[in-house]
């Protein structure tokens, strides 16, 4: 290709800040370029406002480009300032011209404006601003946004500077995520905080809050040990699948029927049984012996009925040696005398009355009547009351019966 079609021009004066290029003349541009083209003219115009006068005192800085969440507010900001007397007074700055293009791009395709709303910037002493709302119905999660300023202009003097453009990029996210995520860690650990005691991990893991001491000072090195090298082997907690320490101890272990605690309880319950069965003095024979200590009694009130006869107040089952020491009577309910009988199944089967028999007689005799029995027996034994004229009324007979167990 020869030099002349290297430059070869179209002929025609062009347009004021074409953005072409296609030409040389374009390139160069026109008289009546202004500062923020393109085109030689421009970026020289541009370069002598900067380089020359009071303009060359300005400065610029933009805030950062954050992340925000959807639905949520992201200030941006471009400071404007002379560098020598501090931020330049609102008037002095000029957004006429201004260009706020925001983009947006989902799942890693083009940017494009469609469909979101475009930010609105305002001055204000030493800056110029925007407070956008990216809105839930216009962005998502994982969207990209891309937000190009430019068309910015401020007076120092009786200079004008030109503010560069300026390019924020980053991405929305969701808190919902992180809310998520620290909502499954805590499913995991537990909530401690919901429980009665031990609120935190520190008061579960019962750390003592002393100098220097972390768990690892309280707890041991188990790794400097020849044998049983971690906390698990030194519990010797089972790899079994969704057991954890309480579960292979409480569950497993110590409710375990067999050698658990109800069934170690069960043990005690008749080793208790038999040592009450020993005998208290003299050689053992059998586990079975009763001690000579070990008693028993029959505490109640019978009902004297008003129909009268004999009746039975109290009476003794058994079929095991027993040794009877006697019978207390409270009769101060009695207003007729009464005789009062003691009867025993000598025959395992028909009982048979026992001499002497008992009498009580009204406001003569004490209230209380003890019968010294002194008795051994293995069948069954009752004592009867009977009045000796009508009672008129139901009458209460308090009694106790003492006995001995002999097997």
């Amino acid at each position: 290709m020869s030099e002349s079609n290297i430059f070869e021009d179209s002929g025609v004066t062009p347009e004021v800040d074409s953005g072409d290029n296609n030409f040389s003349s374009d390139v160069i541009g026109n008289k009546n370029d202004t500062v923020g083209g393109d085109s030689l003219v421009s970026l020289t115009k541009e370069i002598l406002v900067s380089v020359g006068g009071e303009a060359s005192q300005l400065r610029t800085i933009p805030s950062i480009s954050g992340a925000v969440e959807e639905d949520g507010y992201l200030m941006f900001y471009i400071s404007v300032y002379d560098v020598d007397d501090g931020p330049i007074a609102s008037a002095d700055i000029d957004i006429s011209s201004i260009s706020a293009v925001l983009e947006k791009s989902t799942g890693g395709g083009a940017f494009s404006s469609a469909g979101i709303t475009q930010p609105t910037f305002t001055k204000e002493d030493g800056g110029v601003k925007c407070a956008y709302r990216f809105l839930a119905a216009e962005w998502q999660n994982g969207d990209l946004y891309n937000l190009e300023v430019s068309g910015i202009s401020a007076t120092i003097g009786s200079d004008t500077g030109y503010i560069r453009k300026y390019t924020w990029s980053n991405e929305i996210n969701e808190d919902a995520n992180v809310e998520a995520k620290i909502d499954a860690i805590q499913a995991d650990i537990g909530d401690p905080s919901s429980r009665t005691n031990l609120q935190t991990i520190v008061a579960l893991l019962g750390n003592p809050d002393a100098a220097g001491k972390s768990i690892y000072d309280n707890l041991g090195d188990f790794v400097g040990q020849t044998n049983l090298q971690t906390l698990k082997d030194a519990l010797a907690i089972p790899d079994t699948a969704g057991k954890g320490l309480f579960v292979e101890l409480a569950t497993d272990r110590l409710d375990n029927v067999t050698f658990g605690l109800s069934a170690i309880k069960t043990l005690i319950d008749t080793v208790d049984t038999v040592v009450d069965a020993l005998p208290d003095s003299g050689a053992l024979t059998s586990l079975a012996q009763k001690s000579e200590n070990s008693s028993g009694d029959l505490t109640g009130t019978f009902a004297y009925l008003d129909a009268g006869g004999e009746q039975d107040v109290v009476e003794l089952t058994t079929t095991t040696r027993k040794k009877v020491d006697g019978v207390s009577l409270d009769l101060v309910n009695m207003t007729q005398d009464g005789t009062i009988r003691v009867y025993h199944k000598i025959n395992g089967t028909t009982y048979r009355l026992m001499k002497p028999t008992y009498s009580f007689t009204v406001a003569s005799d004490p209230d209380g009547l003890y019968i010294d029995l002194n008795m051994s027996i293995t069948n069954d034994l009752k004592i009867t009351y009977q009045e000796g004229a009508d009672e008129g009324a139901d009458r209460n007979i308090p009694y106790s019966l003492v006995y001995d167990i002999k097997e």
